[in-house]
């Protein structure tokens, strides 16, 4: 056919060869085709044809959903997400405190504390389904505030400082001089801590002029939304400074109503996430980023959780940070980048744990997520600034967690402690605006970091070199671990001082007799027994010990199993054999015997078979349990050498008299004797002797090669040929004769006459011929010099 008349009976029509057809509606179908060419068409009736139902109806929804949190002090705000099944189409909250809603992830504020229900039904066109969470959500009031906390430092200490002074000077100048408004979006802003100043200059002096400051920048945090548009890491870096502010100048007490919206402020910046991509909240920054944003975060949410009273939130910090200083079982969830700089990638840690070392440098201390930034590792290290950056969000969380009661200065070993150690080893001290950091370790530790005074402003902090002098030493608590308690001997322990405040000598006593000094010493037990371990630890203002009874237990070990292995098993003789001890259970004495007489008591021996023969080798082993031997019938075979095969070259073979030839022994088989004949009547017993032919001719060397087998002898039919030396026909003097120190390059004479003259000053004479006509070396030249006197 050329043509196709298609009726799908529908109402639509095709002319393809082939069509395809959507019915979009249910029922029974005739569909027709007309077919024709240049000589008629044809018709094709298939009735009721096609049949089309309607879909089954979707099944009816199943109600589910989840909260991003269901307690919180109010106002709380919470995000609902709907996790139904079943495509439903319409959503109906109610969340139980007479609101409700119809998007399908809600979010609500609960403003009244109370314990409320959510419910949630969803439907389509098959059906309904409700979820109902009894008490799901709780609400709870604040605690009423101390009007003064004292997190950073208190009322009694500010009164206990000098007003004079360099520090003092500096950040009162600072609190006069900087006029930048409060902006949470920008990192770099040093309005932050110019109103922690002032709030320090107020709480020492009483001024209302530096009062007045700070509640208008506090009013400016709290009304201006200035955290808008910025990220986490502004948004940590600046608010820990205001918020430390607040607390300095009893907020509420002085305006108790900015004291209530800032406090709701705070609440706030929890949680909400920010804007610029930064999807993340402070929360979830501190808990998710292992570098200064997640440290920076930290600092600020503790001071939030600790000005609102929020021991909960407080708990949560705390859990955080400890893991971030090295606890992993604390907490473990950062999302940490490249591992190149971490001590076990594994299991990484903000902080390096004790006795990390890489490459054979110690990294203990190091702060990997910081150091990385500087490129993979290397030693010296590539300098960063963002190493002491990462630490200061992390000395503001440790000093407010310690003020609140969290020893936290003394966690993962006083790892901020080992950190500032770490940088000031590979020569990085604190600079610019760090200079407030080793104030407040040195004030925490007792340490003797570097302190220049005065600091200038920080970024989230600053003024420490006022607020927290060095303290003095005290007395250190002696604590220490072992990495394992028990074991067979000989036992191998790592111990670990974990002495707290900062001790400078330490004095082990392993109870087997043996001692050591070291901070981290490792001993080895070699008896079995029960070791009592004791540990002193002293510094300028005391010593303490820790004494652990029976501490270490040494079980005998198993009596050994004798087994050994060698290198070579076959070969010709001398055969070196090295035997190697692969024994169980940790022998202490070894028994060789070789089978040719030959003993040995070393571990692992080696030994030589001057012998042909097969040979039995006995291993005995033994320690302090028992022994054990085995025995290896036939082991080595040390065969014959063969005789050898005579060889050699000389390096010349044709020269002129007198020729010296050096010649070289090239035969096989580990000849041990050798006798040349180098056919002039010469002959020698080197392996690779030196011979000089005098005389012309043409020479047969022969070499014999001997050895314990036999022997060889390789003869070379004229294979040296010494010729006489060529004889010059043509000499002639150069004209180079007269020479003085004055004139060195003058010269008298010509080529058949040389003339010189002597007298005063006396003159040196070189005569010098050019011969000529000579095809090889010179092998001898005679010069004959007729003198004349003349004038």
């Amino acid at each position: 056919p050329t043509s196709w008349a298609w009726d799908f009976g529908d109402g639509n029509t095709s002319s393809s060869q082939n069509p395809s057809h959507t019915y979009t509606s249910a029922g029974t179908y005739t569909v027709v085709l007309t077919v024709g060419n240049a000589s008629g068409d044809s018709t094709e009736t298939k009735t009721d044809y096609i049949a089309v139902t309607n879909p089954p109806p979707p099944p009816a929804p199943v109600a589910a959903f989840s909260a991003n949190t269901t307690s919180g002090y109010a106002p709380l705000l919470v995000n609902f997400t709907d996790e139904s099944n079943n495509n439903p189409t319409s959503w109906a909250w109610d969340f139980g405190d007479g609101n409700t809603s119809s998007s399908q992830n809600p979010s609500h504020t609960y403003t009244v504390a109370g314990t409320y229900t959510v419910v949630l039904t969803v439907g389509n066109a098959s059906g309904d389904d409700t979820e109902t969470k009894i008490e799901y959500i709780t609400v709870t009031e604040l605690p009423p505030p101390d009007s003064h906390i004292g997190m950073w430092i208190s009322l009694d200490e500010i009164a206990a400082l000098p007003d004079s002074g360099s520090a003092w000077d500096n950040m009162k100048a600072f609190a006069d001089s900087n006029n930048e408004i409060p902006d949470l979006s920008n990192q770099d802003s040093d309005a932050n801590v110019a109103t922690l100043a002032r709030a320090l200059v107020y709480a020492k002096t009483g001024d209302t002029a530096y009062l007045n400051r700070v509640l208008a920048d506090l009013a400016v945090v709290t009304y201006n939304n200035t955290e808008s548009g910025g990220r986490t890491l502004a948004l940590g870096r600046e608010l820990a400074a205001y918020v430390i502010a607040a607390d300095i100048i009893a907020l509420r007490d002085v305006d108790p109503t900015l004291d209530v919206d800032f406090r709701a402020k705070l609440q706030q910046l929890l949680n909400e996430p920010l804007g610029s991509g930064d999807a993340t909240s402070l929360v979830t920054t501190h808990e998710l980023r292992g570098n200064n944003w997640g440290t920076h975060a930290g600092a600020s949410r503790a001071a939030i959780a600790l000005y609102l009273g929020d021991t909960a939130e407080l708990a949560r910090v705390a859990q955080v940070f400890k893991g971030w200083l090295g606890d992993r079982d604390s907490y473990a969830d950062f999302n940490y980048k490249d591992t190149d700089w971490y001590c076990d990638p594994a299991n990484p840690t903000g902080v390096n744990p004790v006795g990390c070392e890489r490459d054979g440098h110690s990294i203990d201390g190091a702060l990997p997520e910081e150091m990385r930034r500087g490129g993979s590792f290397a030693w010296p290290p590539k300098a960063t600034g963002y190493a002491w950056e990462g630490m200061q969000g992390a000395v503001v969380q440790a000093e407010l967690l310690s003020r609140a009661g969290y020893p936290a200065w003394e966690w993962s070993d006083q790892a901020l402690l080992r950190a500032g150690n770490f940088l000031y080893s590979i020569s990085w001290p604190a600079e610019s605006d760090d200079k407030w950091q080793p104030w407040l370790l040195n004030h925490a530790y007792g340490s003797v970091f570097e302190s220049v005074q005065p600091t200038g402003a920080g970024k989230n902090m600053g003024w420490t070199d006022w607020t927290h002098p060095p303290a003095p030493p005290v007395a250190p608590v002696a604590r220490f671990t072992a990495d394992v308690v028990t074991g067979q001997a000989p036992l191998l322990v790592a111990f670990t001082d974990s002495s707290q405040n900062l001790p400078t000598a330490w004095v082990w006593d392993f109870g087997d007799g043996e001692t050591s000094t070291e901070r981290h010493p490792t001993h080895t037990y070699l008896t079995a027994g029960s070791y009592t371990v004791t540990l002193t630890a002293s510094n300028t203002a005391g010593s303490d010990v820790e004494e652990k009874v029976a501490y270490i237990e040494v079980t005998p070990p198993p009596a050994p199993t004798a087994v050994f292995s060698a290198n070579k098993q076959s070969g010709i003789a001398p055969l070196t054999v090295t035997f190697t001890d692969q024994s169980n259970n940790a022998p202490s004495s070894w028994a060789w015997d070789f089978g040719d007489g030959g003993t040995a008591s070393v571990q692992n021996p080696v030994h030589t078979y001057d012998t042909p023969g097969v040979y039995t080798v006995v291993l005995e082993v033994a320690n302090a349990t028992g022994s054990d031997t085995v025995t290896k019938v036939d082991y080595i075979e040390v065969i014959a050498p063969p005789p050898p095969t005579a060889a050699f070259h000389a390096n010349f073979v044709t020269g002129v008299a007198p020729l010296t030839v050096t010649f070289s022994d090239d035969s096989t088989g580990n000849p041990t004797d050798w006798f040349w004949n180098f056919g002039d009547g010469g002959n020698a017993t080197q392996q690779s002797p030196q011979h000089i032919y005098n005389t012309p001719g043409v020479y047969t060397v022969s070499l014999l090669v001997t050895n314990s087998e036999g022997n060889d002898t390789l003869t070379k039919t004229d294979y040296i040929v010494v010729t006489d030396a060529p004889t010059s026909q043509t000499f002639t003097p150069t004209d180079d004769a007269h020479v003085k120190s004055s004139s060195p390059t003058n010269s008298y004479g010509s080529d058949s006459r040389i003339r010189t003259r002597f007298g005063s000053p006396d003159y040196d004479v070189y005569l010098k011929f050019a011969v000529t006509g000579v095809s090889g070396a010179v092998q001898k030249a005679t010069l004959r010099l007729y003198v004349e006197d003349g004038s």
